[in-house]
């Protein structure tokens, strides 16, 4: 049972094989065209030559084209060798990815709490106003003037 790489690679070699020998026959169209040129007593370069060699060299790379694809072709690897491939890098994937989370959660916190406690801790220092000093300053008969009345909205 032939598989599709070695149909595609005789495609190929068939290919290879026409544009090659229309590739020659243009280069020979070519020179028996300068070769009337000249015969014929014109002066000057034919262009239906050059056009010819142009195109014969067209042809040839379009040959040497698929003879590189025939290559590539009986080099290439069968369908269960790639889809065995494919199952591998997904797997690397998968790995890679639980990496970098496992990574991440060792660089960066992911609780808020941690980088910005819900309490934080004031620290008085020295020449600092205390926040309650202003209800010290107030002499005790003046204390319901400063208080604020907590029954008040």
């Amino acid at each position: 049972m032939s598989t599709v790489r070695n149909h595609l690679a005789s495609d190929h070699e068939r290919e290879h094989t026409h544009w090659d020998g229309f590739a020659k026959g243009l280069t020979e169209l070519g020179t028996h065209i300068r070769a009337l040129h000249k015969e014929a007593g014109m002066k000057g370069e034919s262009k239906a030559g050059d056009a010819c060699d142009k195109l014969a060299g067209l042809a040839a790379g379009h040959a040497a084209y698929h003879a590189q694809q025939v290559e590539a072709c009986r080099k290439a690897e069968d369908a269960g060798n790639l889809v065995k491939r494919a199952n591998q890098v997904e797997e690397l994937q998968v790995m890679v990815k639980a990496m970098v989370e496992e990574s991440l959660n060792e660089v960066a916190p992911t609780l808020v709490s941690k980088v910005a406690p819900t309490a934080p801790r004031l620290v008085l220092r020295p020449g600092q106003p205390d926040p309650n000093a202003a209800t010290k300053l107030v002499p005790p008969e003046f204390s319901k003037l400063v208080a604020v009345d907590e029954d008040y909205e």
